[in-house]
């Protein structure tokens, strides 16, 4: 009998649900669209309203007017496109209006990794110093400033995918305006769009120490060749969400939990009924061995469990072993030592 819950049972990424949606079916595979879009809606919601009472807000339409320009040529043409955001922190200063200082909290914050923005692109430095100079910005919005840029990121932008170079050069744009880019990495079976992220996925250049998630920060202030850096936030299977800095004006940041507004996601029926935690995920074998014991010993603790699922995720411990060596864990909770 299937085992289902609202309430995510890992503590962080649901590694259930996101086989699923990377699933070789197409139309399981389908399944991440519905999710990515409601995905930004939470993110809107939760993260708006923690920077509300300091004059930000939260915009899952944000855009930039981008116009092509070529620096050797004596005049400039007037064609513009839009380069469209999944969700933007803008700062909406109100007259007369004093709001709440955020607390400069980067320093108490530290990634997994840590790259100079340069290496962060796929490109010569030829080809990244002359992206760079043919970019002209413009913000389209009725706020005052872009402060941030937020980006869930699908299997179209990652390498391989249908829209990787237009997103290859939404990221030069970004840099080029000195706008900081969060990117929500979630999608372990293709190899990361950051140059310098260790690679998980099975196959060649495959890192043992990747972790097939990742919330990647980066800040090309005040200067995107010398200072601006990207910080990566790595985490594993059944490990909780990093808490990472949204950058916002000048040195100041907000801490934030993405988790938070993954797991109200996930609690929408359409998406938690396709979890069965009885099963293993799909591709079981994409999975680096430590992230298939962390699944297995998840799903023993949701089997003990399985009448009081609306209180997990519960810890996992070393002490319920399986009495049987069932590498399908299909078993019940009377299979388990206790």
């Amino acid at each position: 009998m299937p085992i289902r819950s609202s309430v995510n049972q890992y503590l962080g990424a649901n590694a259930h649900f996101l086989s699923y949606c990377q699933s070789s079916d197409k139309t399981k595979r389908k399944r991440w669209e519905g999710f990515h879009n409601a995905y930004i809606v939470k993110i809107q919601e939760t993260l708006g309203s923690a920077l509300e009472p300091y004059g930000y807000v939260v915009d899952n339409v944000t855009s930039l007017q981008v116009r092509e320009r070529d620096p050797e040529a004596s005049h400039e043409p007037n064609g513009f496109y839009l380069e469209k955001s999944d969700a933007g922190v803008f700062y909406d200063p109100e007259p007369d209006h004093s709001y709440l200082t955020p607390v400069s909290n980067r320093a108490m914050l530290s990634g997994t990794l840590t790259l100079p923005i340069p290496e962060t692109f796929r490109m010569d430095e030829t080809r990244y110093l002359h992206a760079l100079a043919v970019r002209d910005v413009r913000e389209t919005d009725d706020f005052n400033k872009i402060v941030a840029w937020i980006e869930v990121l699908s299997p179209s932008n990652k390498l391989g995918g249908a829209d990787a170079r237009d997103y290859v050069n939404k990221r030069l744009t970004l840099v080029a305006a000195e706008i900081p880019l969060i990117e929500i990495d979630l999608l372990h079976k293709q190899l990361p769009v950051i140059e310098g992220i260790p690679v998980y996925r099975p196959g060649r250049g495959q890192a043992t120490d990747a972790k097939p998630y990742s919330i990647s920060v980066t800040d090309p202030r005040p200067d995107v060749q010398l200072s601006g850096y990207t910080e990566v936030f790595s985490f594993a299977v059944d490990e909780p969400f990093p808490i990472v800095p949204v950058p916002l004006l000048g040195e100041l940041s907000h801490s934030f939990d993405f988790g938070v507004p993954f797991n109200q996601t996930l609690a929408l029926p359409v998406h938690y009924r396709v979890v069965d935690y009885e099963q293993l995920p799909e591709d079981f074998d994409t999975y680096q061995t430590r992230d298939q014991v962390a699944v297995q010993n998840r799903m023993r603790i949701v089997q003990l469990h399985h009448n009081e699922l609306d209180q997990g995720p519960f810890p996992v411990t070393n002490s319920l072993p399986l009495k049987t060596d069932n590498p399908l864990f299909g078993a019940s909770s009377d299979d388990l030592e206790v």
